[in-house]
């Protein structure tokens, strides 16, 4: 779900039909607005970003494939001195090492690729092995929740300013 431009905002992470699902049910708790009220912007991204680290230090550990463990880093945003945290998954990494941006495609992992190119197929495997956690390991699912709540809390404040 690219509410404001994904991989400017630094999460090209997590499925946009996961987040949706999370958005909807986080969207209910009406106590968690009244807090997040009281935080500012940069204390909302913080939260994001480290519920985003978690998320995937989880993912990282429990993953059936070395290949999609997921590292975050800061870069610089695109026509912008302003560093934001960018997850990427090793096979994109990789990939993007040896191929050119045509191979490839656009955007980060969450994005689409060419339809058939080995770069899609790694992701649409991530994508199967992501819902398949979400539906049977708690910690992951609530690490999830996590995020997505951080995440929603975080765009909210920066579509509202």
């Amino acid at each position: 779900m690219a509410i404001l431009n994904v991989p400017q905002v630094c999460w090209n992470c997590a499925a946009g039909a996961l987040l949706a699902l999370a958005f909807t049910a986080a969207d209910t708790n009406l106590v968690a607005f009244a807090q997040d009220d009281e935080k500012s912007s940069s204390q909302l991204r913080k939260e994001a970003e480290s519920a985003e680290k978690d998320l995937f230090s989880i993912f990282n550990d429990i993953n059936s494939d070395d290949d999609f463990d997921v590292r975050c880093k800061k870069e610089k945003a695109l026509g912008s001195r302003r560093k934001v945290q960018v997850c990427t998954p090793k096979f994109q990494r990789r990939l993007e090492a040896t191929m050119s941006a045509d191979q490839t495609g656009p955007g980060g992992w969450d994005w689409p690729s060419p339809p058939g190119s080995q770069m899609q197929k790694k992701k649409d495997s991530m994508r199967q092995e992501m819902n398949e956690l979400l539906a049977t390991n708690d910690d992951f699912s609530a690490a999830f929740a996590r995020y997505a709540e951080a995440k929603r809390a975080y765009t909210t404040r920066m579509q509202n300013n």
